[in-house]
């Protein structure tokens, strides 16, 4: 299901929960199920129904991607009048670390707000992440919703950044397949856009990983050490990545492939580009890579200013059992690179 994150038009009033109210913030029981659900259709009513019931059948089955934990605000007659979505992200903007927890759903209903009910779902929420090992929370809202930026900012939030998104139809020519497919870009240093995802190790999307090592042994090998992420544009799977952490402040690309339908599209610029910066921000020193000797891999990396700074010799007949070519050579010797950060 596609949605954008969002929080209600809510505001808070900036105390705790009063004796009043007697709300009382707990986990998410499968018997709210149906509660829930008008909760979620109220927030995001661009949803239908079914899509609700199946996320949250996926979250009690333990399946979902979206939500590690949901809190639940009931109030004194036991009926549920607010919810947060709480994953943790490997990424948020304007975060250092890479494991944020963060307020992916936020909502009161209308009848139960200015009470502090939504202050207490993000009070309860911090105590989930620092329990989770979290350092840092983060959310964000649509960038004309000023009465839900004012809500966070009184819980505390500070406002790191603003993106404005924007779209437009093009009207299809006569007898063009108007199926949604991702453009086709000529330029490979053109901006795309990318939407990123990180998927379990055991979700990693081998046969695409494949076209970057061909050893499936070997990819098996690092992915439970690793984080893999999906890069996708317009609701298609376009590229993924394989990002290690090595200690000491150094982190390594291990493998970096584009589908062929969308090879010198700009996407794999764009999805090295946002490992730099993923890395950066996660307070790394330096990225390292290992690519061929020769090829159109090299001038792909030195172009985003990594440097040549070892050479492992017959690293790819000593490493896989069959032969490697690119454009017609074999490979033998693995350049490794690196890109250090400026401090």
């Amino acid at each position: 299901m596609e949605r954008e994150t969002r929080k209600a038009n809510f505001q808070s009033d900036g105390l705790h929960v009063s004796p009043r109210a007697m709300t009382r913030i707990r986990n998410a029981r499968n018997a709210d199920a149906d509660a829930w659900a008008e909760l979620r259709g109220a927030l995001w009513p661009e949803c239908s129904q079914d899509e609700h019931s199946a996320e949250i059948a996926a979250f009690f089955a333990g399946t979902a991607r979206r939500q590690q934990a949901v809190l639940l605000a009931e109030d004194d007659r036991g009926e549920i009048v607010g919810f947060a979505e709480l994953p943790i992200r490997s990424y948020a903007e304007g975060c250092r670390s890479d494991r944020v927890a963060f307020l992916e759903g936020w909502y009161v209903e209308a009848g139960s707000r200015r009470r502090g009910i939504g202050k207490a779902l993000v009070a309860a929420a911090e105590r989930w992440g620092t329990a989770q090992a979290c350092v840092e929370f983060a959310s964000d809202t649509q960038a004309d919703n000023e009465i839900s930026r004012a809500a966070h900012l009184d819980c505390g939030f500070s406002e790191v950044g603003m993106v404005r998104c924007f779209r437009k139809e093009l009207p299809s020519k006569a007898g063009q397949d108007t199926e949604r497919r991702a453009p086709d870009l000529s330029d490979p240093e053109r901006p795309v856009s990318l939407h990123i995802e990180e998927v379990p190790s055991a979700e990693a999307p081998m046969e695409l990983l494949l076209l970057a090592d061909p050893s499936e042994e070997k990819l098996r090998s690092y992915l439970p050490q690793s984080r893999c992420f999906l890069a996708s544009s317009h609701g298609l799977v376009v590229g993924a990545c394989v990002v290690q952490a090595l200690g000491q402040g150094a982190h390594e690309l291990m493998s970096i492939a584009v589908h062929p339908d969308h090879q010198q599209s700009g996407y794999g610029t764009a999805l090295l580009k946002w490992v730099i910066d993923y890395c950066r921000k996660s307070g790394a020193r330096q990225l390292e890579v290992g690519t061929g000797s020769f090829g159109y891999q090299l001038t792909f990396y030195q172009r985003q200013g990594f440097r040549v700074t070892a050479i492992d010799r017959d690293f790819f007949t000593t490493n896989y059992s069959e032969p490697i070519f690119e454009d017609g050579v074999q490979l033998f010797d693995m350049l490794r690179l690196t890109l250090r950060y400026a401090r």
